[in-house]
């Protein structure tokens, strides 16, 4: 009973994380305003992302200007890109829709991406599905 019990609860805690994790993206597609505090999002950010169904992994190039209110991302090895639109955000979290504008066979459109900072230098980008379930993770580093 004991080994089942524990079992079980090794399962609950990482779905818990993700639950509330994404509970907190989970939110309406209106788009926000920043506020000076968000400029730290502010210039070119590159990496590589790893996609967790199927398994994959492809570059990623975010370019944002928050002055022109600027989110650019592309994907170069997968050929698509679009723009990213603020939905919510926190001192250190920015929450956007993703909208593909080129490449559409090769990427899905309208995903939510969770930018979280780790430091000036380096970002944390969660993708998840339209559908919610979490897509791919990133570590990008600011050029």
């Amino acid at each position: 009973m004991k080994i089942r019990i524990k079992n079980i609860i090794c399962l609950l805690i990482p779905a818990t994380v993700l639950i509330i994790l994404f509970s907190c993206t989970t939110l309406t597609k209106r788009e926000k305003s920043f506020t000076p505090d968000q400029y730290w999002l502010d210039g070119t950010w590159v990496g590589t992302g790893y996609q967790f169904d199927p398994l994959d992994n492809w570059l990623v190039r975010l370019t944002v200007n928050n002055a022109q209110k600027q989110f650019m991302i592309e994907y170069p090895s997968l050929e698509c890109g679009g723009s990213w639109h603020p939905v919510d955000f926190g001192s250190d979290r920015i929450v956007f829709i993703e909208k593909i504008d080129y490449g559409k066979e090769q990427c899905v459109d309208g995903g939510t991406i969770v930018i979280t900072k780790i430091d000036s230098s380096a970002i944390v980008f969660s993708y998840f599905l339209p559908n919610n379930q979490p897509g791919a993770m990133a570590r990008l580093e600011k050029k």
